[in-house]
């Protein structure tokens, strides 16, 4: 087999799973009448024995499980016998594929093909000052030549310096970059076992670790895993923090210790990270076990989201803030100015809001909060707000409705008392810089252009809109479900304690990916030769698969964890797949995207022109005072010139004393450094020619300034 061919072949495997099929017994759908599901892979062994001493848990799934039975939505899909069976074709023609491969990577393909039928377990135990590892894998090997050859190959490459002694009745001594590594296959349980420790380990110690392994119910492992992968078949790792703290405490240097007690590090129990499934739905999440306290746990509240708004018919999206109490915002606002070299800016913003609009960003959270909620559904788009304070929040819109240009009116929409609130547009003042250099007509607009909000109270919420009519739609077709039913019972998502999150639904997601499941299927068979018959396989119709998926984001902060997480129907791919659901998310995304920063490089390239323009006086001077003194000025008589007329709130100039260099310098925005334009003279007869370079991006540097500045 030519080797170029090899990465086709991996690339179409990945999309599935292993070998030997374990069956159980299932609910049916409506249609299939085949009740039983197999599974391809075989499940963990070592997960419900790990030591109270393990200090990490890894679990690596063989590649063949993407496209195993797991309890989600596509179990039926991909559990039942017809697909099984297909895959099974296709797992015995990819077997005999493999053995026209060059005879250095065979091994490997054979143990990605099917030979590895289970997870690669790895735990990593407290012993003594040094910890060691405990590696097991389900393997179909018919007997040890098979094992003897991917050794071979693993010395070949070089992953394995040698063997020490030479494999026995299953058993040998492996020379690693570690030292010493034991290894034993059990031909009875089809299970490989390898024991790995900092200095070397024998058979003897690979067999007292491993005898020593009895049931764990009480594992802290295992009641995190039910958190984050529920099927016990995905990718997992798990950090015990808790466990492991006291060994590296010893070994971390003051200084850095310091820094972690400051985030908490010390409380910290454990962290994870999965890609599984839970509660029907696949997911990746990434978890910090840890109460309350420290650093990291303060930037985010904790939460607890109380959703019970109603909707008008079948939600299709819904974006969640769940902001800050006052006492809240204080603290991250404390910890902030703490970390910030200069928070002289935000001091002002503060003040200046406090002076044009009578109330500070405290008596609005005092008002409203924590739950601002964004809700797409039959009536079209709007926001829930959660009032935390009547009179508050009254005080506040009356402040605005005092406001220049500000209109504030009650109407009634069927009965219900509504409120109108027209906000004049943010772009009120054409005296600023920006400003003036966009032509007439857009600034026309854009100083035009009002907010106008709609709003009724409904029970604790504020239910606001753009339009009027989409709360007149929202009236007429309210339902007894709320959002907070919908996502737990359609979209599978518990946003209780979320800080931030998204939920949408994806029509035809299911359909669109079974068919790419079994798209791949044919292409594995041609690679493979497989003869499979896909007319056996059932229709999405016939397998009943829903007509909708779910793809959503979150981020969690309760009293004992934090996380992030992504939830989907099968697979991340979904949002691929998606149809008119999310069309408009992507929509706002791309124009983001462009829009935005196109926005942002109008803005830099006219400060940057504004800059230049500046500069070139301040050339004239030094090229006046170069040839009056065949010199360029040095820092003293720098200091008697005034440069305050060449600064402005976009950039400023700094001049280099006996070089004549003009720097103009960009202040630092968001996440960006300061950046310059460095302008250098030389000189030649009558005249100073000027060197230009610069740091700033391509797209917003002046032509003249096409040099990178080092």
């Amino acid at each position: 087999m030519n080797v170029r061919r090899l990465p086709a072949f991996i690339g179409t495997v990945l999309l599935s799973s292993t070998l030997t099929v374990t069956y159980a017994t299932a609910k049916t759908t409506n249609i299939v009448a085949d009740t039983q599901i197999s599974q391809l892979t075989k499940n963990p062994w070592l997960r419900e024995k790990l030591p109270k001493n393990t200090l990490l848990y890894a679990r690596i799934p063989s590649i063949w499980s993407a496209i195993s039975y797991k309890d989600d939505s596509f179990k039926f899909a991909l559990g039942n016998k017809n697909f099984t069976q297909t895959i099974n074709l296709i797992q015995e023609a990819s077997s005999e594929w493999i053995v026209k491969a060059d005879a250095e990577i065979k091994p490997f393909l054979a143990l990605l093909a099917g030979q590895l039928n289970g997870p690669i377990e790895i735990a990593v135990v407290a012993n003594g000052a040094m910890p060691q590892l405990m590696i097991t894998a389900s393997l179909n090997y018919t007997d040890t030549r098979q094992l003897q050859l991917l050794i071979d190959s693993l010395i070949k490459s070089k992953l394995i310096k040698a063997e020490i002694e030479k494999m026995q009745q299953g058993s040998g001594l492996l020379l690693t970059d570690l030292g010493a590594t034991p290894y034993r296959w059990d031909n009875e349980k089809k299970r490989l076992n390898i024991l790995v420790a900092l200095g070397g380990a024998n058979l003897t110690a690979l067999d007292s670790a491993f005898n020593a392994l009895i049931a764990n119910i009480d594992s802290p492992m295992l009641a995190n895993e039910l958190q984050m992968d529920s099927s016990k078949q995905g990718l997992y790792l798990w950090f015990n923090n808790e466990a492991a703290f006291p060994i590296y405490q010893g070994m971390t240097p003051e200084p850095i210790m310091r820094q972690m007690q400051i985030y908490g590090v010390p409380q910290m129990k454990s962290l994870a990270l999965s890609w599984g499934v839970r509660d029907s739905k696949g997911r990746i999440k990434l978890q910090l076990e840890a109460e309350n306290s420290g650093l990291i746990r303060k930037m985010l509240p904790v939460n607890n989201n109380k959703l019970n708004i109603m909707t008008a018919g079948e939600p299709n999206l819904t974006a969640i803030l769940a902001l800050p109490s006052v006492e809240k915002y204080n603290s991250i606002e404390q910890v902030l100015m703490q970390m910030a070299s200069d928070s002289s800016s935000y001091k002002q913003f503060k003040a200046a809001m406090f002076d044009q609009l009578g109330f500070t960003v405290e008596d609005i959270l005092a008002a409203v909060g924590p739950e601002l909620v964004g809700i797409s559904d039959q009536s079209g788009e709007y926001f829930a707000l959660r009032i935390r304070d009547s009179e508050g929040f009254t005080a506040i819109i009356d402040k605005l409705a005092q406001l220049p240009g500000v209109l504030k009116k009650q109407h009634k929409i069927n009965g219900r008392e509504t409120t109108y609130l027209k906000l004049p547009s943010m772009f009120n003042d054409l005296n600023t810089a920006d400003m003036q250099e966009l032509p007439y007509f857009i600034t026309d607009m854009l100083t035009k252009v009002s907010t106008h909000l709609y709003w009724q109270i409904e029970g604790d919420y504020l239910i606001m809109a753009d339009l009027p009519q989409v709360l007149q739609d929202r009236q007429m077709q309210l339902t007894e479900q709320t959002l907070e039913q919908w996502l737990n019972n359609s979209q599978h998502q518990n946003l209780r304690h979320s800080t931030l999150a998204i939920s949408g639904s994806i029509d035809d997601a299911p359909r669109r990916l079974y068919y790419a499941y079994l798209n791949a299927l044919q292409a594995l068979a041609d690679v493979t030769g497989a003869q499979i018959d896909t007319f056996s396989l059932p229709s999405a119709q016939q397998l009943s698969l829903s007509k909708q998926g779910t793809l959503g984001l979150q981020i969690d902060s309760a009293e004992q964890h934090m996380a992030i997480e992504l939830t989907f129907e099968s697979t991340p791919a979904d949002i691929l797949l998606s149809g008119q659901g999310m069309t408009t998310v992507a929509g706002i995304g791309i124009l983001a995207a462009v829009a935005l920063p196109a926005y942002q490089d109008y803005i830099l390239r006219a400060n940057t022109t504004r800059a230049l323009f500046a500069a070139s006086e301040l050339k004239q001077q030094i090229a006046e005072f170069h040839f009056n003194e065949d010199r360029y000025p040095n820092s003293q008589e720098l200091q008697q010139m005034d440069l305050a007329p060449y600064h402005s709130d976009d950039y400023s100039m700094d001049l280099q004393a006996d070089s004549g260099v003009i720097l103009i310098l960009f202040p630092a925005t968001g996440f960006s450094r300061v950046q310059r334009i460095q302008l250098t003279p030389t000189s030649s007869a009558q005249q100073l020619n000027w060197d230009c370079r610069s740091d700033l991006a391509l797209s917003i540097r002046p032509q003249m300034c096409r040099q990178d500045l080092n």
